[in-house]
């Protein structure tokens, strides 16, 4: 839990190293608190779809947007941490082989590629 506090007090740091733990554990609260954060929406969105009234906004979306920053610079540390350089961030954005090769990548021990 630690290091997803650290994740959000370090949102603005791009420029220090993050080791496998710290984003691992993370990216594992990240998931926990989308996935009860769905279940609220989903729960929420059904009762007022029973009750006619129109869904409340989405916090999921919400949450997405706000964390999507600290998610990112988080990433740019583990790259620097195992040797890469900050732009490798930018394989996620190709879809299938790019996002396994980032994956691949941030699951390597720390300075494996320096």
């Amino acid at each position: 839990m630690t290091e997803y506090i650290n994740m959000w007090k370090n949102f603005a740091n791009f420029s220090d190293t993050a080791n496998r733990r710290d984003y691992w554990m993370a990216f594992l609260v990240n998931c926990i608190v989308i996935f009860v954060l769905g279940l609220i929406a989903g729960r929420s969105m059904m009762n007022a779809l029973m009750e006619g009234r129109t869904p409340p906004l989405n916090i999921i979306n919400i949450y997405n947007i706000v964390a999507f920053i600290p998610s990112i610079s988080i990433a740019v540390r583990r790259f620097r941490d195992i040797g890469k350089e900050w732009y490798y961030v930018f394989l996620f954005l190709i879809l299938c082989i790019g996002q396994a090769y980032a994956i691949y990548l941030l699951a390597q021990p720390t300075g494996k590629y320096r």
